[in-house]
Protein backbone atom coordinates (compact mmCIF):
# COMPACT_ATOMS: atom_id res chain seq x y z
CA UNK A 1 0.00 0.00 0.00
CA UNK A 2 3.31 2.22 0.32
CA UNK A 3 3.29 2.30 -3.82
CA UNK A 4 -0.91 2.75 -3.66
CA UNK A 5 -0.85 5.90 -1.42
CA UNK A 6 2.43 7.57 -2.99
CA UNK A 7 1.14 7.31 -6.36
CA UNK A 8 -1.90 8.99 -6.13
CA UNK A 9 -0.85 11.59 -2.70
CA UNK A 10 2.60 11.86 -2.53
CA UNK A 11 5.56 11.02 -0.64
CA UNK A 12 4.55 13.69 2.58
CA UNK A 13 1.33 12.18 2.36
CA UNK A 14 2.15 8.72 2.40
CA UNK A 15 4.43 9.17 5.50
CA UNK A 16 1.72 10.67 7.48
CA UNK A 17 -0.34 7.70 6.65
CA UNK A 18 2.72 5.06 7.88
CA UNK A 19 3.39 6.82 11.00
CA UNK A 20 -0.49 7.00 11.65
CA UNK A 21 -1.17 3.33 11.13
CA UNK A 22 1.88 2.72 12.94
CA UNK A 23 0.27 4.26 15.90
CA UNK A 24 -2.87 2.61 15.88
CA UNK A 25 -1.54 -0.74 15.95
CA UNK A 26 0.61 0.45 18.77
CA UNK A 27 -2.62 1.49 20.27
CA UNK A 28 -4.78 -1.42 19.09
CA UNK A 29 -2.13 -3.61 20.59
CA UNK A 30 -2.51 -2.12 24.21
CA UNK A 31 -6.40 -2.48 24.70
CA UNK A 32 -6.21 -5.72 23.52
CA UNK A 33 -4.36 -7.13 25.64
CA UNK A 34 -6.44 -5.43 28.29
CA UNK A 35 -9.25 -6.27 26.89
CA UNK A 36 -8.74 -10.17 26.70
CA UNK A 37 -7.76 -10.39 29.89
CA UNK A 38 -11.08 -8.63 31.35
CA UNK A 39 -13.18 -10.15 28.51
CA UNK A 40 -11.90 -13.06 27.24
CA UNK A 41 -9.78 -13.84 24.21
CA UNK A 42 -12.46 -15.06 21.93
CA UNK A 43 -14.62 -11.31 21.91
CA UNK A 44 -11.35 -10.10 21.37
CA UNK A 45 -10.76 -11.95 18.49
CA UNK A 46 -14.49 -11.31 17.10
CA UNK A 47 -14.67 -7.72 17.78
CA UNK A 48 -11.19 -7.44 15.79
CA UNK A 49 -12.37 -9.81 12.94
CA UNK A 50 -15.28 -7.44 12.23
CA UNK A 51 -13.26 -4.58 12.40
CA UNK A 52 -11.47 -5.96 9.58
CA UNK A 53 -14.68 -7.09 7.29
CA UNK A 54 -15.68 -3.12 8.02
CA UNK A 55 -11.90 -2.00 6.74
CA UNK A 56 -11.75 -4.26 3.90
CA UNK A 57 -15.39 -3.34 2.76
CA UNK A 58 -14.73 0.47 3.11
CA UNK A 59 -11.42 -0.15 0.94
CA UNK A 60 -13.43 -2.15 -1.56
CA UNK A 61 -16.16 0.74 -1.99
CA UNK A 62 -13.08 3.35 -2.56
CA UNK A 63 -11.34 1.23 -5.54
CA UNK A 64 -14.45 0.58 -7.43
CA UNK A 65 -13.37 0.79 -11.11
CA UNK A 66 -13.06 4.94 -12.51
CA UNK A 67 -14.21 6.10 -8.56
CA UNK A 68 -10.85 5.50 -6.97
CA UNK A 69 -10.68 7.41 -3.49
CA UNK A 70 -7.15 7.20 -1.96
CA UNK A 71 -8.25 8.97 1.57
CA UNK A 72 -11.15 6.52 2.70
CA UNK A 73 -8.62 3.50 1.38
CA UNK A 74 -6.65 4.78 4.19
CA UNK A 75 -9.41 4.64 6.66
CA UNK A 76 -10.41 1.04 5.49
CA UNK A 77 -6.34 -0.42 5.93
CA UNK A 78 -5.88 1.43 9.11
CA UNK A 79 -8.95 -0.46 10.57
CA UNK A 80 -7.49 -3.37 9.04
CA UNK A 81 -4.16 -2.95 10.55
CA UNK A 82 -6.32 -1.88 13.96
CA UNK A 83 -8.75 -5.11 13.73
CA UNK A 84 -5.57 -7.55 12.87
CA UNK A 85 -3.54 -6.30 16.10
CA UNK A 86 -7.09 -7.32 18.36
CA UNK A 87 -6.21 -10.70 16.54
CA UNK A 88 -2.78 -11.60 16.75
CA UNK A 89 -3.14 -10.15 20.93
CA UNK A 90 -5.78 -12.27 21.65
CA UNK A 91 -4.81 -15.02 19.51
CA UNK A 92 -1.05 -15.44 21.20
CA UNK A 93 -2.87 -15.13 24.40
CA UNK A 94 -4.87 -18.17 23.96
CA UNK A 95 -1.84 -20.13 21.77
CA UNK A 96 0.22 -19.48 26.20
CA UNK A 97 -3.61 -20.84 27.38
CA UNK A 98 -4.03 -23.91 25.19
CA UNK A 99 -0.11 -25.35 25.57
CA UNK A 100 2.05 -26.45 28.39
CA UNK A 101 5.07 -25.24 28.82
CA UNK A 102 6.58 -28.22 27.50
CA UNK A 103 5.32 -27.89 24.06
CA UNK A 104 4.84 -23.95 23.98
CA UNK A 105 7.94 -23.61 22.03
CA UNK A 106 7.08 -25.49 19.41
CA UNK A 107 3.62 -24.67 19.20
CA UNK A 108 5.05 -20.64 18.83
CA UNK A 109 7.23 -21.89 16.51
CA UNK A 110 4.60 -23.47 14.24
CA UNK A 111 2.63 -20.24 14.40
CA UNK A 112 5.91 -18.33 13.46
CA UNK A 113 6.41 -20.28 10.48
CA UNK A 114 2.79 -19.82 9.56
CA UNK A 115 2.90 -16.33 9.74
CA UNK A 116 5.93 -16.34 7.56
CA UNK A 117 4.56 -18.42 5.09
CA UNK A 118 1.41 -16.25 4.74
CA UNK A 119 4.03 -13.04 3.98
CA UNK A 120 5.63 -14.87 1.65
CA UNK A 121 2.46 -15.85 -0.42
CA UNK A 122 0.94 -12.76 0.42
CA UNK A 123 3.68 -10.69 -0.85
CA UNK A 124 3.95 -12.61 -4.29
CA UNK A 125 0.49 -12.74 -4.76
CA UNK A 126 0.15 -8.75 -4.13
CA UNK A 127 3.35 -7.94 -6.09
CA UNK A 128 1.99 -9.83 -9.05
CA UNK A 129 -2.09 -8.34 -9.16
CA UNK A 130 -1.20 -5.39 -7.89
CA UNK A 131 -0.82 -3.60 -10.92
CA UNK A 132 -3.43 -5.47 -13.37
CA UNK A 133 -6.07 -6.48 -10.37
CA UNK A 134 -6.07 -4.01 -7.67
CA UNK A 135 -9.72 -4.40 -7.17
CA UNK A 136 -9.45 -8.42 -7.54
CA UNK A 137 -7.12 -8.36 -4.32
CA UNK A 138 -9.17 -6.41 -1.83
CA UNK A 139 -12.22 -8.91 -3.10
CA UNK A 140 -9.60 -11.87 -2.03
CA UNK A 141 -8.82 -9.66 0.76
CA UNK A 142 -12.36 -9.66 2.27
CA UNK A 143 -13.55 -13.10 1.64
CA UNK A 144 -10.80 -14.29 3.65
CA UNK A 145 -11.51 -11.96 6.40
CA UNK A 146 -15.00 -13.25 6.36
CA UNK A 147 -13.57 -16.79 6.09
CA UNK A 148 -11.61 -15.91 9.29
CA UNK A 149 -14.58 -14.20 11.25
CA UNK A 150 -17.13 -17.77 10.61
CA UNK A 151 -13.90 -19.76 12.27
CA UNK A 152 -13.55 -17.10 14.88
CA UNK A 153 -17.30 -17.62 15.96
CA UNK A 154 -18.34 -21.16 14.95
CA UNK A 155 -15.04 -23.00 15.55
CA UNK A 156 -13.00 -21.37 18.09
CA UNK A 157 -13.42 -22.30 21.40
CA UNK A 158 -12.84 -19.25 24.72
CA UNK A 159 -9.51 -20.77 26.84
CA UNK A 160 -9.67 -18.52 29.24
CA UNK A 161 -12.15 -17.44 32.08
CA UNK A 162 -12.12 -13.77 33.13
CA UNK A 163 -11.95 -13.01 36.78
CA UNK A 164 -14.73 -11.45 38.75
CA UNK A 165 -13.83 -8.28 40.67
CA UNK A 166 -15.31 -7.66 44.16
CA UNK A 167 -14.29 -4.63 44.74
CA UNK A 168 -15.76 -1.33 43.26
CA UNK A 169 -12.48 -0.52 41.96
CA UNK A 170 -12.64 -0.07 38.27
CA UNK A 171 -9.32 -1.39 36.45
CA UNK A 172 -8.74 0.72 33.69
CA UNK A 173 -5.71 0.23 30.94
CA UNK A 174 -2.63 2.56 32.54
CA UNK A 175 -3.03 0.73 35.46
CA UNK A 176 -2.84 -2.87 33.99
CA UNK A 177 -0.11 -1.73 32.62
CA UNK A 178 1.88 -0.15 35.66
CA UNK A 179 2.94 -3.28 37.10
CA UNK A 180 4.53 -4.12 33.56
CA UNK A 181 6.52 -0.35 33.43
CA UNK A 182 8.13 -0.58 36.64
CA UNK A 183 9.97 -3.54 35.38
CA UNK A 184 13.52 -1.21 34.07
CA UNK A 185 14.42 -3.71 32.29
CA UNK A 186 11.15 -5.23 30.32
CA UNK A 187 11.03 -1.08 29.06
CA UNK A 188 14.16 -0.60 28.13
CA UNK A 189 13.87 -4.20 26.47
CA UNK A 190 10.59 -2.97 24.80
CA UNK A 191 12.13 0.56 23.80
CA UNK A 192 14.87 -1.25 21.93
CA UNK A 193 12.67 -3.15 20.38
CA UNK A 194 10.36 -0.92 19.13
CA UNK A 195 13.35 1.40 17.89
CA UNK A 196 14.97 -1.80 15.56
CA UNK A 197 11.42 -2.43 14.36
CA UNK A 198 11.06 1.63 12.99
CA UNK A 199 14.62 1.07 10.78
CA UNK A 200 13.82 -2.40 9.75
CA UNK A 201 10.38 -1.26 8.80
CA UNK A 202 11.73 2.25 6.63
CA UNK A 203 13.63 -0.69 4.79
CA UNK A 204 10.60 -2.03 3.07
CA UNK A 205 9.16 1.16 2.82
CA UNK A 206 12.18 2.95 0.78
CA UNK A 207 12.62 -0.38 -1.17
CA UNK A 208 8.70 -0.43 -2.29
CA UNK A 209 8.84 2.89 -3.63
CA UNK A 210 12.49 2.52 -5.70
CA UNK A 211 11.44 -0.27 -7.36
CA UNK A 212 8.82 1.60 -9.11
CA UNK A 213 10.53 4.66 -9.18
CA UNK A 214 14.45 3.68 -10.28
CA UNK A 215 13.50 0.55 -12.79
CA UNK A 216 12.03 0.13 -16.08
CA UNK A 217 8.55 -1.86 -16.73
CA UNK A 218 9.15 -5.13 -17.41
CA UNK A 219 5.78 -6.89 -19.59
CA UNK A 220 4.39 -10.14 -19.05
CA UNK A 221 2.49 -11.49 -22.02
CA UNK A 222 -0.67 -12.35 -19.41
CA UNK A 223 -0.46 -9.15 -17.87
CA UNK A 224 1.13 -6.32 -20.33
CA UNK A 225 0.92 -3.33 -17.63
CA UNK A 226 2.52 -5.55 -15.01
CA UNK A 227 5.70 -3.81 -13.85
CA UNK A 228 8.43 -6.10 -11.95
CA UNK A 229 12.03 -6.56 -11.90
CA UNK A 230 14.75 -9.59 -12.24
CA UNK A 231 16.67 -10.77 -10.35
CA UNK A 232 19.82 -8.52 -11.05
CA UNK A 233 17.54 -5.61 -10.30
CA UNK A 234 16.81 -7.23 -6.94
CA UNK A 235 20.39 -7.69 -6.10
CA UNK A 236 21.71 -4.54 -7.71
CA UNK A 237 19.25 -2.27 -5.29
CA UNK A 238 20.28 -3.86 -1.83
CA UNK A 239 24.01 -2.73 -3.17
CA UNK A 240 23.22 1.13 -4.18
CA UNK A 241 23.20 3.75 -2.32
CA UNK A 242 21.62 7.30 -2.10
CA UNK A 243 24.11 8.27 -4.77
CA UNK A 244 23.72 4.97 -7.18
CA UNK A 245 19.78 5.47 -7.06
CA UNK A 246 20.30 9.00 -8.61
CA UNK A 247 22.61 8.21 -10.97
CA UNK A 248 19.85 5.33 -12.25
CA UNK A 249 17.19 8.09 -12.28
CA UNK A 250 19.17 10.43 -14.43
CA UNK A 251 20.11 7.16 -16.62
CA UNK A 252 16.59 6.73 -17.34
CA UNK A 253 15.14 10.06 -17.79
CA UNK A 254 18.29 10.46 -20.52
Amino acid sequence: MTIYYNQHLGATITGAFLATSSLATFVSGLLAGFWADKFGRKPVMTWGTTIQVIGSVIALLSNVPGHVNPWTTFLGFLLISFGFNFDVTAGSAMIIDDSMPENRKTVFMLNYWAQNLSVIIGAALGAWLFKPAFFLLLIILLVTILVTLMIVLFMLTETFTPLVRNDKEKESVFSSYKTVLADKTYVIFIIANVLTTMIIMQFDNFFTCSFVQFFPNRNHFWFPNLRTTDANDLFNISLCDGRDLDDNSKQMDA
